[in-house]
């Protein structure tokens, strides 16, 4: 992606250039680069006239898959922000999510409906286009224009700490976090990219525009293979993935299992781990651009990169790198300011993929944001 681009016209440009090529493989199936293209729009076309406009906040609670690539897609065309939730969250947890988003629809299935307030009109793909959809509550708002800053999609924290906190992004964070990670290595058309995470972890978003951005085919696994270090390396290596986000928990397992992986790009991060381990992965691979990241999803999954030497630079654990670009870092004390080299402090994020606030929740806003 170049500067000021946003996510659905430069898939837009991606599938004219690649229309037959595979976008998405999944256990369901499989979708050109073209017929994702036609779907979306014609999605989208649908969505708007139920009301979805500029600023639109969509909650999709679908499984991982090509449904919930083409509604994310649908939902940016029309002008609206997409909100993935866990299909396999408890009910009121979704419910309390979406309600506090202020939506007026939601796409899922007819099995998940219930989940939502009766209130909220809710699209059901397990049976569109089949029946209409809900009609808008008020006339159709024509969008004629997204900016680079409008948020793209909202994810949701934990919520380990209190109710979870939406979390708007921009198309232009995300561009801007794409671009860090092609510096280092680029995704391209041939490249053969794993959706592992949940919908709801950022990560997620890193895994499916990096290679939607590029034309590159995105694979997603069966659910049993997601949590089996064992399976999901036989599936990297069966499926020849060339680019994959492999969580903490796998690493020491990759370190050590006898497998033909043919990555050539991979993240890891979200816990520490200790760098002669990550060394040891990339001895197996030869020629692997291994990546340790770090970040909070309020500054768009990494804001720091730190990519993997050939020898340990310590015995320790691995370090988070250097920000990326037009990001500034800082360690703060108690009162905001910067402490000398060397001491503790509090970790401070300033720039472009950084939130401008919690949805709806002007308080927690104010204590975390300035």
């Amino acid at each position: 992606m170049t500067g000021q681009e946003l996510l659905h016209r430069h898939f837009s440009a991606v599938a004219r250039t690649y229309e037959n090529h595979a976008a998405v493989v999944s256990p369901q199936g499989r979708i050109t680069y073209g017929e994702l293209e036609q779907a979306a729009e014609d999605l989208a076309e649908d969505l708007s006239a139920a009301g979805v406009t500029c600023g639109s906040r969509v909650p999709i609670c679908l499984p991982p898959g090509i449904d919930f690539i083409r509604t994310a897609l649908a939902v940016l065309k029309a002008g609206g922000t997409y909100v993935p939730l866990d299909i396999n969250d408890p009910a009121d947890r979704t419910r309390g999510m979406a309600d506090r988003l202020h939506a007026s629809l939601a796409v899922t299935l007819s099995s998940e409906a219930p989940r939502f307030s009766p209130a909220l009109r809710t699209l059901n793909m397990d049976t569109y286009p089949g029946t209409a959809l809900p009609p808008a509550v008020t006339s159709p708002v024509v969008c004629l224009e997204v900016a680079p800053e409008n948020h793209a999609y909202i994810i949701h924290t934990s919520g380990s700490t209190g109710r979870p906190k939406g979390i708007g992004i921009s198309h232009d964070a995300v561009r801007n976090l794409l671009q860090a990670f092609n510096r280092i290595r680029p995704v391209s058309p041939g490249d053969r990219c794993s959706l592992w995470s949940a919908l709801s972890f950022d990560v997620s978003v890193y895994e499916i525009w990096s290679a939607l951005m590029a034309g590159a085919t995105l694979f997603i696994p069966e659910d049993r293979s997601r949590f089996d270090p064992d399976l999901f390396l036989a599936w990297l290596a069966m499926e020849k993935i060339t680019s994959a986000y492999v969580p903490p928990f796998m690493i020491e397992r990759m370190a050590t299992k006898d497998v033909d992986l043919c990555l050539r790009r991979m993240l890891t991060g979200v816990d520490p781990i200790p760098e002669p381990l990550l060394c040891d992965i990339k001895k197996r691979i030869p020629g692997l651009a291994l990546i340790n990241g770090y970040g909070p999803a309020e500054a768009t999954v990494c804001a720091t990169l730190y990519t993997v030497p050939d020898t340990p630079s310590r015995q320790g654990k691995a370090p988070i790198g250097k920000a990326v670009d037009n990001l500034d870092i800082f360690l703060a004390d108690e009162k905001g300011l910067p402490v000398p080299p060397g001491e503790p402090g509090e970790i401070i994020i300033a720039g472009c993929q950084v939130a401008n606030g919690y949805i709806n929740d002007p308080d927690r806003t104010a204590g975390a944001f300035s």
